[in-house]
């Protein structure tokens, strides 16, 4: 299969001649909140998370969740993405995106309590740096075709006799 394919609004998908492609400059992990902020200066990063906190699952609405604290890394279970932070009425909060779609959260985001400990957030993240150029891909053209051979044998010539291996047929 090709690395990127496209489809058309009629569903038909297809490798397209050329795409970019972004390479990684540089790759950290980062733990806490002092270390969690500073990496998010460059941009969103990467958090484990025990998914099976108590109501996590169903969490939804725009309040900030905040379950009992995790402090065993052996304990995530889940990724999920943390793109900013702030603080509402006193309650410092990480801002996530979930993978779970639109009915889970606030359409798929949520706000989870900062500096608890609340579904160990804070303890196993990573962060990458992009190069911001890309690489452009060109899709290969199809090799030349090559004839067909045909194995020795196979091939019948009218001016000799078929050999096989007791002689001729």
């Amino acid at each position: 299969m090709s690395i990127c394919k496209t489809c058309d609004p009629s569903g038909n998908c297809y490798v397209p001649d050329a795409y970019s492609k972004y390479y990684t400059t540089e790759y950290k992990l980062v733990n806490g909140t002092e270390g969690m902020m500073n990496a998010l200066q460059d941009g969103p990063i990467t958090c484990a998370v025990e998914a099976t906190s108590p109501g996590f699952e169903a969490f939804t609405g725009d309040s900030i969740y905040s379950g009992p604290p995790v402090t065993n890394v052996a304990d995530l279970d889940h990724e999920i993405s943390i793109y900013g932070y702030g603080t509402e009425n006193g309650v410092d909060y990480w801002l996530l995106r979930n993978s779970w779609g639109t009915f889970w959260g606030n359409n798929g985001f949520a706000k989870v309590a900062k500096g608890t400990g609340s579904l160990g957030v804070e303890l196993d993240c990573s962060w990458v740096k992009v190069n911001a150029t890309p690489t452009i891909v060109k899709k290969e053209k199809p090799a030349e075709e090559k004839p067909f051979l045909r194995a020795y044998g196979d091939v019948e010539n009218l001016d000799k006799p078929k050999l096989t291996m007791f002689g001729p047929d």
